[in-house]
């Protein structure tokens, strides 16, 4: 009885967030997809030993990446078709310097580097944002998803994510990528780099503050200990209660994409050589 009545409470309110803040008119399946088949990547430091271990070949697949890939050599090297960003640190106006230099630098890697077709997913509130304009290239498509957060009764969700008004919590980017390839019509989905594994890299400073080294791939540098922020305006930190409760947040909403791909009768292989998402088949390679 207990669990009916939250999935009621939390269905009226997905009911109310979408009438509120969805837009009814976007379509995102109107970009053409060259293959079924689609390779999500992830920027966990694992998935730079995974490539050179050869644990997944590109041919015959789309390739979707996240956040700051940019940066990394291997962004002209695979040529994703796809680009998500979720954070909202990647428009909003008042966010710290150091964030906003990193982001507009990842735009501009994006726009310097991309001679090939590209389609960049934003959350509808980023549109007609000014940090957008800097992704100036003929060669790029920017298309707007409803990232309104749907929970509750399991059928009531499946109606509003194929509809495209809004998806499982998207407490990670991944969570969102997954989504939009699955409502891209991609039957099978390959993860890689997902190694969701920053519990490993807390610690507590002198003041108490939370703290983690934050990995990439890509990092050129030893990455160092730095707070992990609640927002991209000011210095405010979360809680090792409130962070751990966002981390189970994360793995819910991986545990709604799984429910959703299995009622669209497309199948997520986790690749990833290290990870510690649980809600996806295990597998060593694509075949």
């Amino acid at each position: 009885m207990l669990n009916f009545v939250k999935s009621l409470a939390e269905t009226i309110l997905s009911f109310y967030f979408i009438l509120k803040l969805s837009n009814f008119k976007i379509e995102i399946k109107k970009i053409k997809k060259r293959y079924q088949e689609i390779i999500v990547l992830g920027n966990g430091p694992s998935l730079k030993k995974d490539l050179q271990e050869n644990r997944v070949s590109f041919e015959n697949c789309d390739t979707l990446c996240v956040n700051n890939f940019a940066a990394s050599e291997l962004y002209v090297l695979i040529k994703p078709s796809i680009y998500v960003f979720m954070d909202s640190v990647y428009w909003e106006n008042a966010i710290l310097e150091d964030m906003r230099q990193q982001v507009e630098a990842t735009f501009k890697q994006i726009t310097d580097k991309t001679d090939w077709p590209l389609t960049i997913f934003f959350p509808y509130q980023a549109k007609g944002a000014k940090r957008l304009k800097l992704l100036n290239n003929s060669m790029i498509q920017i298309i707007y998803v409803n990232a309104v957060p749907v929970t509750g009764f399991q059928a009531v969700r499946v109606f509003f994510y194929k509809r495209n008004l809004g998806m499982p919590p998207a407490q990670n980017v991944m969570v969102a990528a997954l989504y939009i390839a699955l409502n891209l019509g991609y039957k099978k989905l390959f993860l890689l780099g997902a190694d969701h594994s920053w519990h490993k890299n807390l610690e507590l400073d002198a003041k108490n503050t939370v703290c983690f080294i934050d990995h990439h791939f890509y990092d050129k540098e030893e990455a160092t200990l730095i707070p992990v922020y609640k927002g991209t305006a000011d210095n405010s930190t979360f809680t090792m209660r409130e962070l751990f409760s966002a981390m189970a947040l994360m793995f819910k909403g991986y545990e709604m994409i799984e429910q959703y791909a299995c009622s669209l009768q497309s199948k997520i292989y986790n690749l990833s050589s290290i990870t510690y998402i649980d809600a996806f088949e295990r597998r060593e390679g694509k075949s």
